[in-house]
């Protein structure tokens, strides 16, 4: 898996988060455009299917890293990616 920050600069963030916040979580968003008919139908599709978007979320990521050494230190970074903007990407 090739990823596109090291282990340090997600530390970083993950602090700001920590400090911005008041609350016990931390929020991450995702945003579904209305008038796109491919972002609604997956909308309703992970609300058919999961008593909640966070939950489907959360389960979709342990599965996605289960049996896996999600450990960054033991991977290292495969190749600098430029970070772009991947919103809206239907």
């Amino acid at each position: 898996m090739a990823f596109i920050r090291s282990e340090e600069e997600v530390d970083e963030m993950i602090e700001e988060m920590l400090q911005k916040g008041s609350g016990k979580y931390i929020t991450q968003s995702v945003l579904f455009k209305k008038d796109s008919e491919i972002q609604m139908d997956l909308l309703k599709k992970v609300l058919m299917s999961s008593t909640s978007f966070g939950a489907f979320v959360k389960q979709v990521l342990a599965e996605k890293f289960e049996n896996r050494d999600v450990s960054v230190k033991s991977q290292p970074i495969q190749q600098q990616l430029p970070k772009k903007d991947t919103g809206n990407f239907f």
